[in-house]
């Protein structure tokens, strides 16, 4: 089973373990979707709170001609795998 190392409310471990060694430990039976970082009061689980994204890590959209929006090139490249194993050809524009 997957237990979890709690320190002051905290995950700051995940182990796998018997049900003897973790209770030895004060490991903590952690439940599917949980992990480091997520807290436990004694008796619920929550998940830790998620960061905002940076603003700057996130490219701005890129407005084209007829309304569309610009693809990086790795996303082109998954469309243009995905269209070819479906049998469909289509004519890619680069900007």
């Amino acid at each position: 089973m997957r237990y979890a190392i709690v320190e002051n409310g905290i995950v700051t471990n995940t182990i796998f373990s018997e049900p003897d060694f973790a209770a030895k430990i004060d490991a903590i039976e952690l439940p599917d979707g949980y992990g480091i970082g997520d807290n436990w009061n004694g008796e619920t689980w929550t998940k830790a709170p998620q960061p905002e994204p940076d603003p700057a890590d996130v490219p701005p959209e890129q407005p084209q001609p007829g309304g569309g929006v610009a693809l990086t090139q790795d996303q082109a490249d998954f469309i243009a795998g995905l269209m070819e194993g479906l049998g469909v050809t289509a004519e890619v524009v680069q900007a």
